[in-house]
This record gives structure tokens, C-alpha cells and sequence, in this order.
């Protein structure tokens, strides 16, 4: 037999799993494994980013900090560019990317000094995995910004109120990020 590729595998498992099914039968549950999941996206969001009515983006809920971000007016985010993404843009503020970065390195050097603390007698090994689990949770928390807004509505007034036409502006059920 020959080695199933990794992105067939929930496929061929499925397959296998219902081989006497007819594929009308089957096929809703077909569509639903192969269908194309949402990528990088925030628990809660169904949107990523705003376009005004020209297509261009002027606003995109930052990944990291987890709150709409405008690229326009005075209270303009930056973001870098990045091919590839539907923006065109990194789904991180600049200033994301910045705290991102800076939690990565923090939670590798506490991770490092683990067992320099526990040479030290500082640390029994017995309490590396509340340690880790500890700097893990440190490493993954949202920090805090002023930059940008909450929701979805508040940067849409705001957006407004700087004359930008939205090509759609539908209502904010379920936008906002879960936190």
C-alpha cells in the first residue's frame, strides 16, 4: 500500500470508513471535510478587514491585539506589507508584530533560565510543568493597546466620520473578537 499524503488523510479516513455508501449520501460530509477553513482568523470574527467602496481596505482587526485597527485619519495604524493575505497587508499592526516578537523572545529566555533556577536551588524540578504552563500563558495573552477600537461599530462611525464610503456596511452581529 502506498503512504497517504498528510492533507488526504481525513479524506481517505472517511472513505474508508463509510466504503459501502453511496456518494450522494456521503457527500455533504465530503464537502465539509475538503471545504477551505479560515486561516489565521479570531475566534468570533466573521470579518478581517473593512474596504471602503473603491475595494481598498481601510481597516483590519489585528491580530494580536485583537481590536479594528484604521488605516486612514488621524488615528491611522501601521501595518507592513505582506503577499499572499486578502489585505495585501501582515494581519499585525506594526506595533503587534513588535509585542509578538517581544513576548516570543521573553517566554524563550524564561524558559532558558529554568534550569539555571533550578541549579540555583531556586526551583524544584517538580515544579517545571506549572513553570512552563505559566510562561505559556504569559506568551499568549492579548496586551493591552490604545491603538485602534474595540469593535466592529466603533470603527465603522469612525470610518464614517472621516468620509469614507463603505462598499458594505452589514450589520455587527457576532464581530466581536473574542478576548
Amino acid at each position: 500500500m502506498s503512504t497517504i499524503k498528510k492533507v488526504f488523510a481525513e479524506v481517505y479516513a472517511f472513505l474508508t470508513d463509510n466504503e459501502g455508501a453511496k456518494v450522494k449520501t456521503i457527500m455533504p460530509q465530503l464537502e465539509a471535510i475538503m471545504s477551505a477553513k479560515a486561516r489565521g482568523a479570531i475566534a468570533g470574527a466573521t470579518r478581517m478587514s473593512i474596504r471602503d467602496a473603491d475595494n481598498r481596505v481601510v481597516a483590519i482587526l489585528d491580530y494580536q491585539f485583537k481590536r479594528w485597527m484604521p488605516l486612514i485619519g488621524e488615528r491611522a495604524v501601521e501595518f507592513g506589507q505582506k503577499l499572499g493575505t486578502a489585505t495585501g497587508l501582515n494581519p499585525m499592526s506594526k506595533a503587534g508584530v513588535a509585542a509578538w516578537t517581544k513576548a516570543q523572545r521573553v517566554a524563550k529566555d524564561a524558559s532558558a533560565a529554568l534550569i539555571t533556577r533550578i541549579a540555583n536551588g531556586e526551583l524544584q524540578p517538580s515544579d517545571i510543568p506549572a513553570e512552563q504552563a505559566a510562561i505559556e500563558a504569559a506568551r499568549v495573552t492579548t496586551p493591552e493597546t490604545t491603538l485602534g477600537f474595540a469593535t466592529y461599530d466603533e470603527v465603522l462611525a469612525y470610518l464614517v466620520d472621516n468620509g469614507v464610503s463603505i462598499a458594505v456596511a452589514e450589520p455587527a452581529v457576532s464581530e466581536e473578537p473574542a478576548v
